[in-house]
């Protein structure tokens, strides 16, 4: 038995075995909706990038986050990992916009 990211279990589904867990209501097996549901808990977890507030001051920073923010389905596609859903990503959207107005 191993823990890994999703996206090796997806690259190696012929060899590998899911397994389903038991959230502390029901039994629950990996899937992109399971992740991004927050369900499969505790095996998937959220992945952040965080900046200080007074980063934002500097465009470099303004910049690097809005390129992650325009650009995450690429990223997460090219890297293979769990996409955000699009509440996730208007979230994002609505953090970045207040961190810049407050820099």
């Amino acid at each position: 038995m191993g823990y890994f990211g999703y996206s090796y279990y997806v690259e190696n589904k012929s060899r590998l075995k899911l397994l389903k867990i038991h959230n502390g209501s029901r039994c629950v097996a990996p899937s992109i909706a399971t992740v991004q549901a927050g369900t499969y808990k505790p095996l998937s977890r959220p992945l952040f990038v965080y900046a200080k507030r007074t980063s934002f001051q500097r465009a470099v920073v303004r910049a690097f986050i809005k390129y992650i923010i325009l650009n995450e389905r690429t990223i997460a596609r090219a890297s293979r990992y769990v996409p955000l859903t699009p509440a996730q990503l208007r979230k994002a959207k609505r953090q970045y916009n207040n961190a810049i107005k407050g820099s």
